[in-house]
């Protein structure tokens, strides 16, 4: 981590993934739970911005990534389930949608 890739980031991931849980003796990303909490100030901000009209997309996304994580039952649980069939248009069916 030195040169022109020298980075902050880089080094402290490198030390948190490199990190033995001490009870277990697995590596610590493997034993804490993939689980996020949220404070609320995402929330009011893409709240104020989407009042006032302004976009703020990373940060909305960033709040739904945070909610979809606080349901680690639920990611569980949808690895589980195999979701709709998909059917493909006919000709006929796929010429309704072309354009004109």
């Amino acid at each position: 981590n030195t040169g022109r890739l020298d980075s902050y980031l880089i080094e402290i991931t490198a030390e948190v993934l490199s990190h033995v849980d001490a009870s277990t003796g697995k590596p610590f990303v493997d034993v804490v739970l993939d689980q996020a909490e949220q404070k609320g100030t995402g929330r009011w901000t893409v709240q104020i911005a989407l009042d006032l009209g302004v976009p703020v997309s990373a940060i909305a996304e960033a709040v739904f990534a945070r909610s979809v994580s606080g349901h680690a039952a639920l990611r569980d649980a949808s690895r589980h389930l195999t979701g709709p069939t998909v059917r493909r248009l006919g000709s006929d069916e796929a010429a309704a949608f072309a354009d004109r």
